[in-house]
């Protein structure tokens, strides 16, 4: 059953979109208060956001987007072609100006869901580099020596997978960006430096002077086994 997180400050087109996605068998969780769906998104997975937005300059966009990879999906009034342009670069899939048919929302967003299911990352192989450090797929979770398990989220789990299957590869900011995050735009660097600083504080002994994941000044990173 696919799982959708909704989000908007009216409470009557809260309670209507729930209503629409819960029509079609969906499991449906929502918010009208942005801390609490970002603190909730941290704990609990989703395979789908969507946002009803008055302010699209709102920050809720880019925080997302920086702790998820999943489709995002915007609500909003009309907007001017920069402002559309913005969101976009900022990672938002699809952005539907009201007024808006609930039926072609729902085609619109199952229609995203599908093209963005790719191959599950459940699929992919437990990778172990010299026995040092291992990650395990199904539970999202990395065994560091000395440290122990540690868990990842999907976000961490996308960089420190990619990382590794290109062990002593540079890997440039924004080829990580396109592989992790599935999208460029401005602000790549500054996503990429702040999801490596996450994972190094799961991963290194002293995140300050990092063993593992090896930044290159002015080009990316690499993984060093």
């Amino acid at each position: 059953m696919p799982q959708i997180y909704i989000f908007s400050h009216d409470l009557a087109e809260l309670r209507l979109l729930t209503y629409t996605f819960q029509q079609i068998d969906w499991n449906v969780l929502s918010w009208s208060n942005e801390n609490e769906l970002l603190q909730e998104l941290e704990v609990m997975p989703s395979q789908m956001i969507l946002l009803s937005l008055v302010d699209v300059d709102s920050p809720l966009v880019k925080l997302l987007r920086e702790m998820t990879i999943v489709p995002i999906v915007i609500i909003s009034d009309y907007l001017a072609e920069k402002q559309h342009i913005d969101l976009l670069e900022q990672g938002v899939d699809i952005i539907i100006t009201r007024p808006y048919s609930m039926r072609v929302l729902q085609s619109q967003i199952s229609a995203l869901l599908r093209r963005s299911t790719g191959v599950p990352i459940t699929l992919l192989p437990e990778i172990g580099i010299e026995t040092e450090l291992i990650i395990d797929n199904k539970t999202y979770t990395v065994n560091v020596p000395q440290i122990g398990i540690q868990k990842l989220s999907k976000l961490e789990f996308s960089l420190l997978y990619l990382l590794m299957t290109h062990a002593e590869q540079i890997m440039p900011a924004n080829v990580l960006v396109e592989r992790v995050w599935g999208y460029a735009g401005e602000g790549s660097v500054d996503l990429v430096r702040r999801l490596v600083y996450r994972v190094r504080k799961k991963i290194e002994k002293d995140p300050s002077k990092p063993q593992f994941i090896i930044t290159v000044p002015s080009i990316g990173y690499k993984f060093q086994p």
